[in-house]
């Protein structure tokens, strides 16, 4: 909406970027998804550990991963592409989405990934037996999960927003508001 990528496109800089869906229309997504299931469908919610660093730099462009600080002679390489790499989104959401797509025809679920966050729709009597084999399959093909931040509930969290799919509204935690007052 703000125009920046038609800006950076038309320049030539790069050829493709990625458009991120609001985080409302993530919701809507998942309310419609859980209106497809019976009334005992949750939400397995889980987050891919430190995301960007799972993507290794080629070998062949390793020479241009160095880093110097003005005035010094200390050289600092990066082995993993960093959070700001214009294409470092563009590769990992690539690659997560295939091992979801693998994930989602192998268990029969529906999935919505979030860049890093992942929320699966089950329902209650296969949630925990769904939540045991995404948890293997993600350690299976290298994707370590966040399991502090894993879940299963009717209720998501998205991106530490609250999804209230019943009535599609989105807040801040509880948790989160008591730190803010506490402040």
């Amino acid at each position: 909406r703000s125009g920046l990528n038609s800006l950076v496109k038309a320049k030539g800089h790069i050829l493709e970027t990625i458009c991120l869906p609001t985080l409302r229309a993530v919701a809507l997504l998942l309310w419609l998804a859980l209106s497809w299931f019976s009334s005992d469908a949750v939400i397995i919610e889980l987050d891919a550990a430190e995301a960007f660093k799972h993507l290794r730099v080629s070998v062949l462009d390793e020479e241009f991963m160095y880093n110097c600080a003005p005035g010094s002679k200390t050289l600092y390489r990066h082995l993993r592409l960093a959070f700001g790499c214009i294409s470092s989104p563009l590769w990992w959401v690539r690659a997560f989405s295939c091992i979801n797509r693998i994930l989602c025809v192998a268990l029969q679920v529906k999935c919505i990934a979030y860049i890093d966050d992942t929320s699966f729709i089950s329902n209650r009597s296969s949630a925990f037996e769904h939540f045991v084999s995404i948890i293997l399959f993600y350690s299976a093909v290298g994707v370590l999960s966040e399991l502090r931040k894993a879940g299963v509930s009717p209720s998501p969290r998205l991106l530490g927003f609250q999804c209230h799919l019943a009535n599609q509204q989105i807040d801040i935690p509880a948790d989160k508001l008591a730190g803010i007052v506490e402040l």
